[in-house]
């Protein structure tokens, strides 16, 4: 089982600043990439034409 972790408020602002970093600008970004490299068929690298 998990043994309980405490966060203090900063160290929960600081998490919570940064999923949303990754929510709003990262995902988008990799999306972006995702988008390019499906334009030039550049997938089968990752089995993600089948």
């Amino acid at each position: 089982m998990y043994e309980k972790q405490y966060l203090s408020q900063n160290k929960f602002d600081e998490l919570t600043k940064e999923l949303e970093h990754l929510q709003k600008v990262k995902r988008k970004e990799i999306a972006e990439k995702l988008d390019f490299a499906k334009s030039l068929g550049d997938l089968s690298e990752n089995d993600l034409q089948r």
